[in-house]
């Protein structure tokens, strides 16, 4: 905690464990040698293009992150932050992470400005859509912009049938990520959650609902294989503009009425509309918040609004 360090800034450290949270910009990087490290190497120290900003920022004592307590030792997401930590401008070279993998054949990808990462990934997601296996592959961004336009050109490579039309209806062999939880009619608990991911392996035609304001809504229902081999069966929005529009036209007629008619009685028809149909959207892509707490088999990373920026570079 920063606004506990100036009571400690002379104080003996010793036998104090001190715990750094944060991503790989953020935490002191881990060094061989711990506070060796800075004993051969004093010219670094208070050097903002080699220091840690949580050190220049505290002014504390210098000692080096010795342990890390989150995820296994031989995971490749270690192999990249420590290439960032142990970074300095100094060495005059940005660290070339194309391609890391770690012993449990777990892998990053990390964008190649010649090649579109969606293009790069797309192999990865053709064995995903083979073995039905939710968890095989990802790409994750920093942006919601950068989410949306991954999963808009890996739908239409692994279905060209549905690009001419830019048709965004699911289709079996689409990965899937829920953005909230949807419990069917009649049922007394969720039958998915918020954040979980899935393929679809199978879909219904076109169905009609016909709301309490008169609009008539299409929809699907869908078969999703989860992360848990869970089968699911729930009804989605058929993906087209003008179809969304007369769903949230409907919902905002139903709140109007609703406020007007005053009562918790008044909410009834809105709440009906609004939780029958799931939020599912798709998930070739996810943010970088979002995947947090998830494992796949290989990971591709979009560094343009991050790591590749000019900005990151001059703040390494």
């Amino acid at each position: 905690d920063l606004h506990s360090f100036p009571t400690r800034r002379s104080s003996d450290l010793s036998f104090t464990m001190i715990v750094f949270l944060g991503d790989q910009r953020q935490l002191p990087p881990i060094r061989t040698g711990g506070t060796e490290f800075w004993n051969k190497h004093p010219e670094l120290l208070n050097n903002p293009e080699a220091d840690s900003p949580v050190f220049t920022r505290t002014d504390i004592p210098r000692v080096s992150l010795t342990e890390r307590v989150r995820q296994g030792e031989d995971s490749p997401i270690h192999m990249v932050t420590d290439q960032f930590g142990n970074y300095t401008l100094q060495g005059g070279t940005f660290p070339d992470l194309s391609s890391t993998q770690s012993s449990m054949d777990l892998r990053l990808i990390i964008e190649n400005p010649q090649t579109k990462l969606s293009e790069q990934m797309l192999p990865l997601f053709q064995e995903g859509m083979r073995t039905q296996n939710p968890n095989f592959a990802k790409i994750v961004a920093f942006t919601n912009a950068k989410v949306n336009q991954y999963n808009m050109e890996l739908h239409f490579l692994l279905h060209p049938e549905m690009a001419a039309n830019r048709d965004m209806n699911f289709a079996e062999g689409d990965l899937i990520t829920m953005y909230d939880s949807f419990t069917p009619a009649g049922a007394r608990e969720p039958a998915v959650h918020n954040a979980e991911e899935g393929i679809v392996i199978a879909a219904t035609g076109t169905q009609h609902m016909t709301t309490r304001t008169g609009a008539d809504i299409r929809y699907r229902n869908y078969t999703i294989k989860m992360q848990d081999d869970r089968t699911i069966n729930i009804p989605v929005l058929e993906q087209d503009t003008p179809n969304i529009q007369a769903y949230n036209t409907a919902l905002e007629q139903l709140k109007k009425q609703a406020i007007a008619d005053g009562g918790s009685w008044a909410w009834r028809p809105y709440y009906e509309l609004k939780e029958s149909m799931a939020n599912m959207k798709m998930g070739y892509a996810s943010t970088i918040h979002k995947s947090q707490g998830s494992t796949y088999q290989v990971v591709g990373v979009d560094t343009t609004d991050n790591f590749g920026s000019p900005r990151f570079k001059s703040q390494a």
